[in-house]
């Protein structure tokens, strides 16, 4: 199986020649993989609604660590995960608040960030079992401004974008313990102006995507 890298179409990211792409293509209701950036292996997969293989506003996609692909289907409040572009596998899970960004544990366990409701939510599997949130709207302690993205550490340590306070937030555990807090709005040093992403990697060094 080809390794993949996953991108948000309409922000910037690099890719490694030869391997897949795939990103969430949002005005156009669907996903797209190509191989690589000449775009050969163009392959689509979605239409606008809110049946199966229907997105509403799609904004992000991650790949598990079961291969699968998962979709953020902000306008339908629901995540979705399918086996492939075909969309063979088909399952959707509600009831979250405009679901902006997806990131996965070492045990498989699933982050979803809630930019409507200024929190998180984490679930075991996709039958929504084990289900828990944290957060609340703020700019203080163990709140948030829209939050925008996540990734979750090689020690389960979890970091999240959080836009509209122009910082990125890390704590230990869905608990909140170890809250702490990088960055003020602006353009120098320390600073953000609206930070969408935060990538991990396993040396514990994370990047930081922005407008």
């Amino acid at each position: 199986m080809r390794n993949t890298i996953v991108i948000f179409i309409i922000s910037i990211a690099s890719c490694i020649h030869g391997i897949d792409i795939l990103g969430a293509d949002w005005y156009n209701h669907r996903i797209v993989k190509i191989d690589d950036f000449s775009g050969a292996g163009w392959i689509t997969y979605g239409t606008y609604g809110s049946g199966v293989g229907q997105f509403d506003g799609p904004i992000s996609v991650a790949i598990g660590f079961d291969g699968k692909i998962y979709i953020a289907d902000r306008g339908n409040d629901r995540i979705v995960r399918i086996d492939d572009m075909t969309g063979a596998g088909w399952i959707a899970l509600g009831g979250f608040d405009w679901p902006r960004d997806i990131a996965f544990d070492r045990h498989g366990k699933i982050y979803v960030v809630n930019e409507a409701s200024d929190g998180i939510a984490r679930i075991d599997d996709m039958t929504g079992a084990g289900w828990l949130s944290f957060g609340s709207t703020g700019s203080g302690v163990f709140e948030f401004l829209r939050p925008s993205g996540i990734a979750v550490g090689q020690s389960d340590n979890i970091y999240i974008a959080d836009f509209q306070a122009d910082r990125i937030v890390r704590i230990d555990d869905m608990t909140g313990s170890g809250w702490v807090t990088y960055g003020t709005h602006g353009s120098g040093v320390g600073q953000f102006d609206g930070p969408l992403r935060v990538a991990i990697r396993y040396n514990n060094r994370n990047r930081v995507a922005l407008r």
